[in-house]
């Protein structure tokens, strides 16, 4: 199953502009990622590009639910993942003027919105995946990483 890149937004441009801002040529970054993946015990996990959305990237969701335990325990990309809604202001300046726009950018997790106390997660979808979900829970005083590969839409995934 291939996956989805799950530290990233919608069209992964965060990743893009990480590994173009980083001090790494791409496919240093690239083989960095594999070794990580090594490294983490990622064994049926291979990147062949950066941002998740090529089809040959693949994995298992026993390898996701890995890494999104690893992930989820860094505070950052915990904070990130458990947040409903982030929203920003941005500023343009014109030669007479300036002009603010605020942005909002929702999680689509939906389990965020329920129940349940989630602590860490990511959504995904490219057409060769279908919808994907990738969600660590904690009801009842008890723990739960829960992988959904393949779904066919995004309501069925959750």
């Amino acid at each position: 199953m291939n996956i989805e890149a799950w530290i990233t937004p919608v069209d992964n441009a965060a990743t893009r502009a990480l590994v173009r801002e980083c001090s790494l040529a791409p496919d240093d970054f690239l083989a960095r990622m594999n070794q990580k993946a090594l490294e983490l015990g990622l064994t049926h996990t291979r990147y062949v590009e950066f941002t998740g959305l090529d089809e040959r990237n693949v994995s298992t969701a026993a390898d996701v639910a890995r890494l999104l335990r690893v992930a989820a325990d860094h505070p950052t990309i915990h904070g990130i993942s458990i947040t409903r809604s982030y929203e920003f202001r941005s500023t343009r300046t014109y030669a007479t003027r300036s002009a603010s726009r605020i942005h909002t950018i929702g999680n689509t997790n939906r389990l965020l919105y329920g129940r349940y106390e989630i602590l860490g997660g990511k959504t995904g979808f490219i057409q060769e995946s279908g919808y994907c979900l990738a969600t660590w829970v904690r009801t009842q005083g008890r723990e739960m990483i829960a992988v959904v590969l393949g779904a066919p839409t995004n309501a069925t995934r959750f």
